[in-house]
């Protein structure tokens, strides 16, 4: 009986041991991947021409009655002048617009 007692044991420290470790590991894995999503998002926003700003605008009441109206991240559209030149921006420009609906309004 004594013998069957310590089996019990054994295996139940054996379990705990193995979900511990499996919540320590997990958890340094998963803010290993935070880490490097941060570092990828810091690194995406170090050149200065590409900011669009740190926070979307607020789009209440800029989709007119159309709803949900929702900011998102646009390109810029290459200038064009009278004479059929085009000027086109730097690549990559974007600005914020609020969308709904599949258009366009300006913030």
């Amino acid at each position: 009986m004594d013998i069957r007692v310590n089996q019990t044991r054994l295996c139940s420290n054996v379990l705990l041991l193995i979900l511990f470790c499996t919540l320590i590991f997990s958890r340094s894995a998963a803010s290993f991947i935070d880490s490097e999503i941060e570092e990828s998002l810091v690194s995406s926003m170090d050149r200065p021409k590409m900011l669009i700003g740190s926070t979307p605008p607020s789009c209440l009441f800029k989709c007119e009655k159309c709803t949900p109206c929702k900011p998102i991240v646009v390109p810029l559209p290459p200038v064009q002048m009278q004479s059929n030149t085009v000027f086109h921006t730097e690549p990559k420009e974007e600005v914020w617009k609020c969308t709904c609906g599949g258009k366009l309004y300006n913030p």
